[in-house]
Parts: C-alpha cells; sequence; structure tokens
C-alpha cells in the first residue's frame, strides 16, 4: 500500500496511474479497508473513462457495496455496468448480479423492462421468469404474503405456462389457505391437481376438502377424498381421508359406506384409541340406519364401555329399547334403572328413558305407574318440548283406553295441556 501510494503520489501524469490505483483498491479491499477501496475505485471511475479497469472498478465498488448490504446502490453501479461495457463478459457477470438484488429487493418487474429498454440481449425469456418465481417465493419463505401475491399474479399474467406454472399456483393457494379464503384457495388447488401427479397433489387434495368442509359443501369433498384415499403416500393423509368419508356418508345417510368406512378405522393400526371408538359408534348407528338390529345391539354392547359417556349412554339406552321391543318389559326397566342411578347429570336421556320406562309399565298392565311417570315428565322436562309432547299423546292414549275402567283417572285435569 505505501509503495503504490508513493507511486501514485510521485508520478501524476505516468501511464502507470490507473493500474496502479486498481492495484491499490483492491489491496485495501484485501485489508478489509472498504471505505479506502471504494475511495480509490470512484478515482478510476470519475478520471479513467477510457481506462481498461473502469468496468473492473465499477464491478469491484458494486460487489464490496453488496457485501455491506447496500443493495440498492450496488444494484445501479451494475446497471451502469451494463450500460457503459454492453460487449464485456463482466456485464454479463454484473447482469447476474443485478438480477440476484432485483429479487431480494422485489424489483424483479422493475428489471425486466429495464432489460427490455436497454435491449440487453443475453438475458433470456426462462431467466426474467425464474427471476420473477425466485422473487416471489422468497417473499413467500418470509411470510411476506401480501408481496408474494402480487408477485405471483403478475407472474401468472405473463407466463400462464412455463416451467414454474405449477408451484406458483399451489403457493397462490397456500397464502388463500392461510388467509381462510377458501373459495379463492380451492381455484387454485384445483389448478394444480389439474396437473399431472406432482409433489403437491396429495397436500392439494386434503387443502381442497377442508376447504370444502369449512364452506360446508362436504358433499363435494367426497371425490377429492376419495381420491386422497388411493394415492395417499403418508399414513396421516390416508387416515384423513378414511375418517371424513365415515362422517360425510353418515352424515348424508349412506350407511352401507357409513359402515364400510367405520370398519376401516377401527381396524387401522395407527389411529388413536379416541377416534376408533367414534368409528364403533358410527358402526353401530349405520346398523340402526340399516335395521340390522342384531349387529347393531352387538356393537351398542362394546359402546357401553366407551370413555364418551354419552355414546355409552345412548347404547345403554338402545338395549333398554330393543328389551322394550322384544316385551322384555321387567328387563328393560332394570336397565333404565341403571340410567338413572349412574347418568343424573343427562336430563335428556332421564327423560327419554322415563317416556320409555311409562311404555314398559302400562305393556305390564300397571297403568298407575304409567300415567304417574308420564305427568312426571311433562312437570319437569319442559325444556324438552318434544319429549313433553310425546309424554302428553301417550297419556291421552292410556286415559282414552283406561277411563272406562278406573274411576280415579281425571280426564278433565289434563284437556287442555293435551
Amino acid at each position: 500500500i505505501k509503495s503504490l501510494e508513493n507511486l501514485i503520489n510521485n508520478f501524476e501524469g505516468s501511464n502507470l496511474m490507473d493500474d496502479s490505483l486498481f492495484e491499490l483498491a483492491l489491496t485495501y479491499s484485501k485489508e478489509t479497508n472498504n471505505k479506502k477501496a471504494l475511495e480509490t475505485y470512484d478515482q478510476i471511475i470519475k478520471y479513467y473513462d477510457s481506462s481498461p479497469y473502469r468496468s473492473k472498478a465499477l464491478l469491484n465498488k458494486a460487489l464490496i457495496l453488496y457485501n455491506d448490504e447496500l443493495l440498492l446502490e450496488s444494484y445501479e453501479i451494475l446497471k451502469r455496468l451494463v450500460r457503459a461495457y454492453p460487449n464485456e463478459s463482466l456485464s454479463r457477470q454484473a447482469l447476474i448480479k443485478a438480477k440476484e438484488i432485483a429479487i431480494d429487493l422485489v424489483k424483479v418487474q422493475e428489471f425486466e423492462k429495464w432489460v427490455l429498454d436497454n435491449k440487453v440481449n443475453y438475458v433470456s425469456k426462462d431467466e426474467l421468469e425464474q427471476a420473477l418465481f425466485s422473487s416471489g417465493e422468497k417473499l413467500f419463505d418470509q411470510n411476506k404474503d401480501k408481496a408474494a401475491l402480487k408477485i405471483f399474479n403478475s407472474y401468472l399474467e405473463k407466463y400462464p405456462i412455463s416451467s414454474n406454472s405449477l408451484n406458483v399456483n399451489f403457493l397462490i393457494a397456500e397464502i388463500y389457505f392461510k388467509d381462510s379464503k377458501w373459495e379463492k384457495c380451492l381455484k387454485f388447488y384445483k389448478n394444480v391437481i389439474g396437473f399431472s401427479a406432482n409433489e403437491f397433489t396429495e397436500k392439494s387434495l386434503i387443502r381442497i376438502s377442508k376447504a370444502l368442509i369449512n364452506l360446508n359443501r362436504r358433499y363435494e369433498a367426497v371425490s377429492y377424498l376419495n381420491e386422497l384415499e388411493s394415492i395417499a403416500q403418508f399414513d396421516e393423509n390416508k387416515n384423513y381421508a378414511l375418517l371424513n368419508l365415515m362422517k360425510i356418508y353418515f352424515n348424508k345417510k349412506e350407511f352401507k359406506l357409513a359402515k364400510k368406512y367405520s370398519k376401516k378405522v377401527i381396524n387401522n393400526d395407527f389411529l388413536m384409541e379416541r377416534v376408533k371408538w367414534d368409528a364403533l359408534y358410527i358402526l353401530a348407528k349405520s346398523f340402526e340406519g340399516l335395521s340390522d338390529f342384531n349387529n347393531a345391539s352387538n356393537i351398542f354392547k362394546k359402546i357401553e364401555k366407551s370413555p364418551n359417556r354419552e355414546n355409552s349412554l345412548e347404547a345403554i339406552f338402545f338395549d333398554a329399547n330393543q328389551k322394550h321391543l322384544n316385551k322384555q318389559f321387567e328387563e328393560s326397566n332394570l336397565v333404565i334403572q341403571n340410567i338413572s342411578k349412574n347418568y343424573s347429570g343427562y336430563p335428556i336421556w332421564s327423560a327419554k328413558s322415563l317416556l320409555l320406562m311409562s311404555k314398559n309399565f302400562y305393556s305390564l298392565n300397571d297403568s298407575f305407574q304409567a300415567i304417574f311417570i308420564l305427568e312426571t315428565i311433562i312437570s319437569n322436562f319442559s325444556q324438552f318440548p318434544n319429549i313433553v309432547s310425546q309424554a302428553k299423546e301417550e297419556l291421552e292414549k292410556i286415559k282414552n283406553v283406561e277411563i272406562n275402567y278406573n274411576s280415579s283417572i281425571d280426564n278433565k285435569k289434563y284437556e287442555d295441556e293435551i
């Protein structure tokens, strides 16, 4: 450094001046004295227009600024270099770096316009396309979704069919999904699965299904869930398809298919016990919906031990009701007593059980007990109007039959209620 400084200071008019300044700047840079290096490169740039070192000075200055994270200043110098020396090999290097900075600064569209305006013929359409995609992808990775969305929409407008179309459609869909914009994300996920099978197909099928479920359009999700079940490479995705198909078919009262999928869930070793209990419940209800009461009874008998107390209670009530239908009235009442004793915290089932018990007593020719229970329901369970209505109907039936045989029954008392 000292030797070069002496040379520069003592031989101002020498034709080695630009060589010396360039070597000095390089040495300052090696010493990490960037301030001095930049000042020295500036001398070459400003005073030595025809020097073969000027283009190198511009490039090196830009790289120092880039490494110091002064991206915009570096970007402008690189563009200046390309304009001033369009035919030099250094310009190609400068343009590559300028493109990288444009991606970082989210200035790819401006960079593309600059390339076209300046007729820079060694930047291909593919490179510009890739730069625009990379810019959006970088923003997406930084969770700058609004800015990324703007870039991606511009990309699809300019390059609707390209090497990155699949990725762009998927990333747009992910942004909308993250923002719970279900309708918008559906369009782009459907675009993704419209391509031949790809790395995003499986996830897109899950996302489409979730979006449709969130839009209360569960039945539309069936075809996507069926496809997911058939192609899923990951157990959790296959299980997701099975669970939702089971629930959707059950809600649609397609009990044969609900039965089929509940069995698949029950036999799946990778699912939690809680989920299997839910599947067992749907299996029992599906048998019931198919009027296959023997199989329903067998499954409900297992559900009596379910950790879900409400499902367990329904299973016990089913047993009581089956006993009633089979004319086992006393046995049915014993089951109902179990409900009253152990499930007092579920008033809806208490009301249903009492209504069934009244029917049992009447079938046992004990109209007094039947009437007493119906009166209890009418007086104490007004929060369940449907059950109260049924109790009143039963009471009317009993009175209409029994009034002629039992003078203690006062029909007038209930006229207004019935």
